[in-house]
Order: C-alpha cells, then structure tokens, then sequence
C-alpha cells in the first residue's frame, strides 16, 4: 500500500499535520437516506459513502433496533439504490 499502512491508513504519514478547522475546504458529500428523517438529521444529511458511524450508549436503549432498522431501509427494494450492508456489533463488560 502505497503511502500508508493496512490499518492506519495515511495516519502514521510523515508529513502528516492537524489542520484548522478553516483551513479544511467545506464540500458536499452525497449522502444515502438511513430512511429514518431525525437520524438523517442527526447525520447531516445522511450516511456518506465509506463513512463509519460508531453508536454507543447504555444497554436496552434501542441502539441495536435502531441500526437494523437502517439495515433493513439501506438494503430494501424500495431503495432508489439498495447498498449492501455489514452491520458489526460488540459489547464489553463493565469491567472493561
């Protein structure tokens, strides 16, 4: 991989250098409905191609019911364009 690692990605990059917020040109990203309008919301506008969305919270809140629910709406027919979808989920003890 040129430039970068398997899982740091360009992170380690010599060169590579936290940048101003203004410095960062603002663009539009095309966006994919989650099909649910206040996590679309929530989301700017939606999920952005390539993006990974971290949810965390306290147990029994409907997180997972949440996320299958997007699942189910991404991979639906009813789709304009019906993306495949990897839906990974893990917990830890308290402990951890």
């Amino acid at each position: 991989m040129a430039g970068g690692t398997a899982f740091g990605g360009n992170a380690g990059k010599a060169g590579s250098r936290a940048l101003p917020l203004k410095e960062i040109a603002v663009s539009d990203a095309d966006r994919v409905s989650t099909g649910i309008a206040e996590l679309d919301r929530v989301l700017g506008g939606g999920l952005v191609q390539g993006s990974l969305v971290l949810v965390g919270g306290d147990p029994g809140i409907g997180k997972s019911t949440l996320l299958l629910q997007v699942c189910r709406n991404l991979t639906s027919d009813e789709q304009e364009t019906p993306v495949r979808v990897l839906y990974v989920s893990g917990e830890e003890s308290q402990q951890q």
